[in-house]
């Protein structure tokens, strides 16, 4: 309240995982070329602030040593679902609806904000604020570079699996245009067609439950566990798609679906580089 002392900062939250982090510092370490001018981070810049003050650093996202299967076993669920048109087809509408209300209604967060004066980040914000517009356009170039310099093999697989599938779907356009597909063209209308089908329903999935909602509930046991064991506030920087999500968790006393792991985030050391993971029960 007014008047009151200011409470000191508890511990920063970043959305980086121990091996993500690792990587990153070997890549471009603090104050370097690389990290300034070709693939900047403001994980790595809050945090590295965080360390100039004095303030606790926790890698609060989900280790890609967990994260990669898992999406892998997402993609096999979804694949299994969609060839059940009864209960399957139940279990992947209620998914993909449940993520896509998460992601795009963000009424509650607006009538239940955590701060005065905090809103939900709407669409609007990505399409017309300048500084989200410009942020969006780097991003589409910073992104790419990091993922290449830190994962090259993951990279060069992905590209060439988007390329397969970008020409995929033009044959599949030409051959669709075609009067009358021949006997031998047909399979392959039919197989490039499921493709067509099957990327936007696949990537849909992956995308609103693995790389968001389930880290959406990482992040957030993370935030609580930084401000229960620091006894102080807590700032979390996250990607602008984690900032309704997280909110909405951290203003609901219910234990999400998707969060079904006691595991928190992993504190980093600074003048050591080394790593402490916390398993930390906090009341729900």
């Amino acid at each position: 309240g007014a008047g009151e002392p200011a409470q000191a900062l508890g511990a920063v939250v970043v959305e980086s995982c121990q091996a993500r982090w690792t990587r990153s510092l070997e890549l471009a370490p603090p104050n370097s070329f690389v990290a300034r001018y070709l693939i900047p981070s403001e994980m790595q810049a809050a945090a590295d602030e965080a360390v100039r003050l004095g303030v606790p650093v926790l890698l609060g996202d989900t280790d890609t040593r967990d994260f990669v299967p898992r999406l892998k076993e997402l993609l096999l669920e979804t694949l299994a679902d969609l060839a059940r048109p009864l209960d399957g087809w139940r279990r992947y509408g209620d998914d993909v609806g449940r993520g896509l209300t998460a992601t795009l209604d963000t009424t509650d967060v607006e009538d239940n904000a955590l701060f005065e004066g905090t809103r939900a980040l709407g669409v609007a914000d990505f399409a017309f604020d300048p500084l989200a517009v410009l942020g969006v356009a780097v991003s589409l170039i910073r992104y790419p570079a990091a993922f290449a310099l830190k994962a090259p093999k993951a990279f060069f697989l992905a590209a060439g699996a988007f390329t397969v599938l970008g020409g995929s779907l033009d044959a599949a356009a030409s051959l669709d245009a075609a009067a009358a597909p021949s006997p031998v063209e047909t399979p392959i209308v039919a197989a490039l067609g499921t493709i067509d089908v099957l990327a936007p329903l696949l990537l849909a999935r992956l995308m609103l439950v693995g790389f968001l909602e389930e880290r959406n509930a990482r992040l957030a046991r993370s935030i609580r566990q930084a401000a229960a064991e620091r006894g102080g506030p807590v700032v979390a920087i996250l990607g602008g798609l984690h900032v309704n999500g997280v909110a909405r968790l951290l203003m609901s006393p219910e234990t999400p679906k998707a969060d079904s792991s006691d595991l928190g985030g992993t504190w980093w050391a600074a003048d050591t580089n080394s790593y402490s993971p916390t398993v930390l029960e906090v009341d729900e």
